[in-house]
């Protein structure tokens, strides 16, 4: 029996997360990555001692990669711990994407998907989990940890490429992630809030855009979000209580302030074939210069 570091995480986070069409296709990738990993991880807190990151806080996201120690444990022990956390990643998967699955198959426009294991296999493969141990024996939890750490780098290059069953019938590629076989038979033209016109998306794909069917999340709020929480549009929201009103108003006053802008502009501009030069009188001075007039007194240059 000895104390163990362990480490966890998941493969191929970033392509995943980038493969998306819209702001919410993005954010949906994020939060499904940090459930999965929260999953595996609140089933290792009840086993062994986070060491990194620190506990995720009510609310917080977990990362996508964590450390545990695990205390008086064998070998046998540390490969079903390691086991059972990548089981726990698969069984979160399979809410999301049964989820998902269901969705799609109650739109009265869509062709149905049948195969509901099969889609959340598939789903599933677009992430790969990866875990690592080493024991801590003579060495120093420092030296212990960079061991560990090395390993899962080593882990992470080798991926694991797990074969596909052959579909029944050759499947379009997905058109949002653009690698794996579309999960839809054919495209629907009416579009909806889980899918677009013409799109044809995978597994993993449709589930992230499920996820992401309630939010909210655009390039448009975020481009307002500085304005929304700042103190003295808080205050004026409060004043007047209807948001959309003072937004309505804020437009309102831009268009009355560009009409303003261009009167103003056409006011200002002059005939310049109108103008003509203007000849001041050319005194000398007393000293030999010259006594140039003009409307603020007269100058003399030498």
């Amino acid at each position: 029996m000895q104390t163990y570091y362990l480490k966890f995480g998941l493969g191929g986070v970033q392509e995943f997360i980038s493969q998306a069409r819209k702001v919410r296709d993005l954010v949906a990738g994020s939060e499904l990555i940090a459930d999965l990993v929260k999953a595996a991880g609140e089933f290792a807190l009840s086993r062994a001692t986070l060491l990194l990151p620190t506990e995720p806080k009510s609310g917080e996201s977990w990362p996508h990669q964590f450390v545990v120690e695990i205390r008086d444990v064998d070998d046998e022990y540390v490969r079903g711990f390691g086991k059972d956390l990548v089981d726990k990643v698969s069984e979160a998967w399979k809410t999301s994407a049964v989820a998902a699955h269901g969705k799609y198959n109650t739109m009265t426009n869509a062709v149905g998907i049948s195969d509901e294991d099969g889609f959340v296999k598939e789903a599933a493969l677009s992430l790969e989990p990866y875990w690592v141990a080493t024991p801590l024996g003579t060495k120093s939890p420092q030296e212990a940890f960079m061991e560990v750490a090395a390993l899962y780098d080593d882990r992470r290059y080798t991926r694991t490429f797990a074969q596909i069953p052959a579909p029944a019938k050759e499947r379009w590629v997905c058109t949002l992630c653009g690698q794996r076989a579309s999960a839809i038979p054919r495209a629907t033209r009416k579009p909806s809030r889980l899918l677009g016109d013409g799109e044809l998306l995978c597994a993993a794909c449709l589930t992230k855009r499920h996820r992401s069917m309630d939010k909210q999340s655009s390039t448009h709020t975020f481009a307002r979000h500085r304005f929304r929480t700042d103190p003295i549009f808080n205050d004026v929201r409060t004043r007047i209580g209807n948001i959309e009103t003072f937004l309505d108003a804020i437009d309102e006053l831009d268009a009355v302030s560009a009409v303003a802008v261009e009167e103003t502009n056409a006011f200002e501009q002059v005939d310049e074939t109108s103008l003509q030069p203007v000849s001041a009188p050319v005194e000398k001075c007393a000293g030999g210069g010259l006594k140039v007039q003009h409307p603020f007194g007269s100058l003399c240059s030498y």
